[in-house]
């Protein structure tokens, strides 16, 4: 979980709990003037000596009210070993467009007393946590192998391949692009309005599943050279959801649904749109919809569902034991459905 824990603050960093930065930066030869902060992390003032979940928080002026940015990680020490298998859904009904994560946990060395309340288990997929598989319990046990294999708990909707576009260059208009404008102010990439996916055959094409890059096509160092831009995004739609919003998903977001990835709809051109600034670049995403009072969200709405769709998927293991007094991570393991 995310929550934060009883430990003193020596029980987890060595050295200092707070670090300033002072590696920064200015843009070059930009029209939006910003500056690049760099910050290596552990480094000689803070390290963190025990596994487990983290959030790192960014604020400004010495005042923890004032919060640039929050970015959570995790640190693993390897214990246990994860092999994982993932398949089309075993069920008749989900066949077509879900896939199946099947796994054992191989701890051999390694001493669990009781697998059922001790190893606490989180499946994701391409790097969201609002659908994760949580709190799974193994199915069986044998000698040093803790074994899950469900037909139903474990699967995630397949989804579809990420849609994309690139501003790495806006001296021309990239496949995605309807316009690049500049005005007295920002640059502003419009991009070609998005359809519906859900009825359309699936078509493969290669993607790095929702990720960006940060890339100026006549740049050196995209660091500093690289420009921002508004980005527009439009989805045409007769009539606004009533019970529930569409949101934009991806690592350009974080992978949050939330106020800063909802659209909005506009009534006179009958679309949701959405304006983010984002720096120059190649970015992934899909649209979802979230019904009110749901945590997850659901592409298949609007993206469609495939169960030979690529995706990637993350398992995680934690050792939650009350002789640890937090929870422990034991094991990470990233593989992809060509796995």
């Amino acid at each position: 979980n995310w929550e934060e824990s009883d430990l003193m603050e020596m029980d987890y960093v060595d050295g200092f709990v707070e670090n300033e930065i002072t590696e920064y930066h200015y843009s070059i030869n930009t029209f939006q003037e910003y500056t690049h902060f760099n910050l290596v992390f552990p480094n000689e003032d803070m390290r963190l000596r025990i596994s487990g979940n983290y959030i790192l928080i960014v604020y400004t002026d010495g005042n923890k009210e004032n919060v640039v940015l929050t970015k959570r990680f995790m640190v693993v020490e390897p214990k246990v070993n994860v092999l994982p298998i993932v398949k089309r859904a075993t069920l008749l009904d989900d066949r077509n467009y879900k896939q199946e994560i099947d796994f054992t946990i191989m701890h051999e060395g390694y001493m669990i007393s009781d697998p059922y309340g001790e190893i606490y288990v989180v499946i994701t997929q391409n790097n969201r946590w609002d659908n994760a598989v949580r709190g799974l319990q193994p199915l069986f046990i044998r000698s040093d192998e803790l074994i899950y294999d469900y037909d139903g708990d474990n699967v995630f909707t397949a989804g579809n391949e990420f849609r994309n576009f690139s501003t790495r260059s806006f001296r021309y208009r990239s496949e995605r692009v309807a316009a690049n404008i500049v005005d007295s102010t920002y640059n502003h990439v419009h991009l070609i309005p998005d359809d519906r996916r859900s009825f359309l055959k699936y078509s493969t094409h290669s993607d790095i599943n929702g990720r960006f890059f940060i890339k100026n096509e006549e740049g050196n160092d995209a660091e500093v050279d690289a420009d921002y831009a508004y980005v527009y995004f439009t989805l045409p739609y007769d009539a606004p959801m009533i019970n529930g919003d569409i949101y934009l998903l991806g690592e350009l977001n974080n992978w949050v649904l939330n106020k800063s990835s909802k659209m909005e709809y506009n009534y006179e051109k009958k679309i949701y749109e959405k304006k983010l600034m984002l720096k120059q670049g190649y970015y992934e995403y899909q649209y979802v919809y979230k019904e009110d009072g749901q945590a997850a969200g659901n592409e298949t709405l609007i993206e469609g569902s495939h169960y030979d769709t690529e995706n990637e998927y993350t398992i995680y293991v934690y050792d939650s034991s009350l002789r640890n007094n937090y929870d422990r991570l034991i094991a990470v393991k990233k593989f992809g459905t060509r796995y």
